[in-house]
């Protein structure tokens, strides 16, 4: 694999051979969608490919470049992230025109993090959509030649966070474009982006890291102890990013959360599990609910797995209660539940209805007992 493009990235064999055979091929799509997780390397990729994309310039020029190509800098590298909005700021203006001088740092100083460790995550106060001005701008830069010819990236950051309008506008963009101008886009929600900007871009499925890969990137990147690191690697679905919101909680707090409301749920004391996701929300933000609910995902595989192999992955501390379930139930389909609450989840947005979503979880998760027709006298308790 080449040296230049796999530095620093773990875990992404897939999407290296892709990008690899590309470049080989010497046909490189003007435009390409990286889909994957948050965490898992996405950025740190897109600028070694636009290293290796340069690499036959001359030695000096050649570092000069890959130096400003590693700090996002340009013209060699156009980063398009959601932005908050200017006061007073209208369409015309420039993405940071209307923005305050203390805003603007915020911006630079969370790029500056994201060259040094690229699996930072950038985060910039009420910056909750890529704005139409900042598409626009993309023309300003792309009209403009890279000196020497050499190629450019214009790497567009959660770009399912693209208006619908920003969208259109930046298919003006992508039915033309430049000759050495290489789009990424870079998204987990690829379904929220029109047709007419997939139909344009080459795909490059990312996959979510290994346990131990996140684990060393916890410890090595961010200094975090050991212990905690496995912990989080465990519960990260395969990504830096969210081990690393994890770890902004009391996870042994979500956990007795967790095993609190689905004894009440499958007791059907349906207002008694409420509260408890209600406490949640006292002492928390909303995205605890995001993970309250991912852990009791977590603990219904558990059950599945404890019934063929007589282990578990996540509730390593409660897994007497888990056998003792599956001792009782151990002939529930757990799969029916599992999808109606992923699905659920889909509709958790920004607090919407939220008493409703997760009443109705709580609905489905006293169904494990009565869709199945057991004894929902059963009371079971953490240990």
């Amino acid at each position: 694999m080449n040296e230049i493009l796999s530095e620093g990235i773990v875990g992404q064999e897939r999407a290296l051979k892709i990008l690899s055979k590309l470049y080989e091929s010497g046909r490189v799509p003007h435009a390409l969608l990286f889909v994957g997780n948050a965490g898992i390397g996405r950025h740190k990729l897109a600028l070694n490919f636009l290293k290796l994309l340069n690499n036959k310039l001359p030695e000096e020029k050649r570092e000069r470049v890959f130096r400003s190509i590693e700090n996002y800098a340009e013209p060699y590298v156009k980063l398009i992230l959601p932005l908050p909005r200017g006061k007073g700021e209208n369409t015309e203006d420039g993405p940071l025109d209307k923005l305050t001088a203390q805003q603007i740092e915020e911006i630079r100083e969370q790029i500056s993090l994201k060259a040094q460790n690229p699996f930072h995550q950038i985060s910039i106060t009420a910056a909750n959509a890529i704005k139409i001005n900042s598409i626009r701008d993309i023309r300003k830069t792309i009209s403009m030649n890279v000196p020497g010819n050499e190629f450019r990236i214009i790497i567009i950051s959660n770009a399912h966070l693209m208006t619908t309008e920003s969208q259109n506008a930046l298919l003006k963009s992508l039915e033309e474009p430049p000759e050495r101008n290489i789009f990424v886009l870079i998204t987990d929600s690829p379904d929220r982006l029109l047709e007419t900007i997939r139909s344009r871009c080459w795909m490059v499925d990312f996959n979510p890291l290994k346990e131990e890969e996140i684990e060393k990137i916890l410890t090595s990147n961010f200094k975090i102890n050991t212990n905690f690191a496995k912990l989080l690697a465990a519960l990260s679905d395969g990504s830096v990013a969210k081990a690393l919101e994890l770890s902004n909680y009391n996870l042994d707090d979500l956990f007795d959360s967790a095993i609190t409301i689905l004894r009440y749920s499958m007791g059907r004391k349906y207002f008694t599990a409420l509260n408890s996701f209600e406490s949640i929300l006292e002492n928390y933000d909303s995205k605890a609910i995001f993970i309250l609910i991912g852990l009791i995902l977590k603990w219904i595989r558990d059950t599945d797995k404890f019934k063929y192999l007589e282990s578990v992955d996540y509730f390593k501390n409660n897994s007497e209660t888990i056998q003792t379930f599956v001792s009782r139930f151990g002939d529930i389909d757990i799969f029916p539940v599992v999808q109606r609450i992923d699905q659920l989840i889909k509709y958790l947005d920004n607090n919407v209805y939220l008493n409703v979503i997760t009443m109705n979880i709580i609905f489905e998760l006293s169904n494990l007992i009565i869709r199945n027709k057991v004894n929902v006298s059963y009371k079971y308790s953490s240990s």
